[in-house]
């Protein structure tokens, strides 16, 4: 790098948050920024992100650091972008407008087609050319559920009218203004669509997972030309020059470079990979094989293992249960020798929304102090933990306003079974049903659970409030 143009932008688009970091040639942070996006939960086991929430966090940020480098943009030379994996957009050739949000790589609504794809024998192609296994976590499933769900999407995608990519490729695209669809080989690995040993898009995938390879993006080496960013964006023409998935960047950076090496990284997940030099190895235990990185057009592959929920359940203590207040907590919490709990808290609340379109789906569980979190049927298993573990709490209030709310309560109070009835019993139950709940109320009689209060509230009273 010349004095004129010394430092790196790096772009690492996360899972909860959009980051950019400036480093000088020492890889010494010069500046850096970071903006946190909304997670949508559409329905029980959903995930879905906004693809323009992601894009203006993303410009945001990069801004942000631009302003603060020394020397302002003429002082940078390029930019690198790491992403989360899978996670999956659909848009408008055209027009770039996403057609539906992105699908997050948690995301599970593609589970019964992986299952139908794998009774139907089709796992073991899949493995042997992906490296991958059939499951919702990749990303084949979720632009065949966009292209099937999306209005008008199988007719635009028949057409030639849409692109489809992983996040860094929907970022390419905008940061170079529609000119480049491109996405590198790590993130393209990561598809179920990609043949790691040809590397290139294949054929058979791609007529399973009923995915036009029209859509998808050209594959690169992680070192290549991916454009430049358009001039009115930061105010330079900068060019895109780096790019790899999350994990395989942190392979890089921990410079696993030797077969044998490894990284371990934790974040929302946590993930393990193992670097195999130049031959794939397949695993006999349900790890998956992956390109580690691609470097004149040389692959290196990888084993890895997966954690799904980390960082991610650390999260949940402090946003949802409000057991704690900062994510440092949860040491003092490991560490503790009485239950974790806030303040002095004797009462678990369980509130399901009034309205229909929220019964059984999801309910708001508060603990202490008021903190809310939105969560679906497995509610219930999370609360008996809950109750098991804290011995303070004595009074369960179960609260609702539906007919079908006796759904939520269902597996609340028959899953007490498998941690032992006192666990249950030992709780003051209160009940505010609504007109319509007759079933709920005979349910739990049938259970012999101790209730104190069960009311019906009139047709007339109030809605409760959200």
């Amino acid at each position: 790098m010349t004095d004129h143009n010394q430092y790196l932008l790096a772009i690492d688009q996360g899972t909860s948050s959009s980051r950019a970091v400036i480093f000088d040639r020492h890889a010494e942070v010069i500046s850096s920024a970071q903006q946190e996006f909304p997670q949508e939960y559409p329905q029980p086991g959903w995930v879905e992100h906004d693809p323009e929430e992601i894009w203006r966090a993303t410009v945001a940020v990069v801004r942000e650091v631009v302003d603060q480098a020394p020397g302002g943009v003429e002082s940078i030379r390029a930019i690198g972008i790491t992403n989360q994996r899978e996670t999956t957009v659909v848009w408008d050739a055209e027009t770039g407008k996403p057609l539906h949000n992105a699908i997050v790589w948690q995301d599970r609504r593609t589970a019964d087609t992986c299952d139908t794809l794998r009774q139907s024998g089709h796992e073991a192609l899949v493995q042997q050319r992906s490296g991958l296994l059939l499951d919702p976590y990749f990303s084949a499933t979720k632009i065949a559920w966009i292209l099937d769900n999306a209005p008008d999407a199988r007719a635009m995608a028949d057409a030639g009218k849409l692109c489809a990519g992983t996040i860094d490729s929907f970022l390419i695209w905008r940061l170079t203004g529609g000119r480049h669809h491109l996405t590198d080989a790590t993130n393209a690995s990561r598809t179920a669509l990609f043949d790691i040993h040809r590397q290139c898009w294949d054929e058979d995938l791609l007529a399973l997972f009923r995915v036009p390879a029209a859509l998808l993006p050209d594959v690169m080496d992680c070192t290549a030309d991916f454009g430049h960013a358009a001039p009115d964006l930061f105010g330079a023409a900068l060019p895109i020059t780096g790019v790899a998935g999350d994990q395989h960047a942190a392979t890089v950076g921990q410079a696993c470079f030797e077969p044998g090496t490894a990284k371990t990284t934790y974040g929302t997940g946590c993930f393990a990979l193992l670097n195999t030099g130049d031959r794939p190895v397949q695993s006999q235990n349900r790890l998956l094989t992956t390109v580690a990185y691609r470097f004149g057009g040389v692959p290196t592959y990888a084993v890895e293992g997966s954690i799904f929920i980390a960082g991610a359940a650390v999260q949940w203590l402090r946003d949802g249960l409000g057991l704690i207040e900062k994510a440092s907590e949860v040491e003092v919490a490991r560490h503790a020798k009485g239950p974790l709990r806030r303040g002095t808290a004797t009462t678990l609340q369980v509130n399901v929304g009034w309205r229909c379109d929220l019964a059984c789906h999801h309910c708001h569980v508060e603990a202490g102090p008021k903190r809310t979190e939105m969560m679906d049927e497995r509610t219930a298993e999370r609360v008996l933990t809950l109750l098991a573990r804290n011995p303070s709490l004595a009074t369960l209030d179960l609260t609702g306003g539906a007919p079908e709310l006796h759904a939520c309560f269902r597996p609340l109070v028959q899953g007490a079974r498998s941690l032992g009835r006192a666990v249950i019993d030992r709780c003051n139950l209160t009940v505010l049903l609504e007109p319509g709940q007759e079933d709920t109320a005979e349910f739990l009689a049938s259970e012999r659970v101790k209730v104190v209060a069960s009311t019906l509230r009139s047709a007339t009273s109030p809605p409760l409030e959200r």
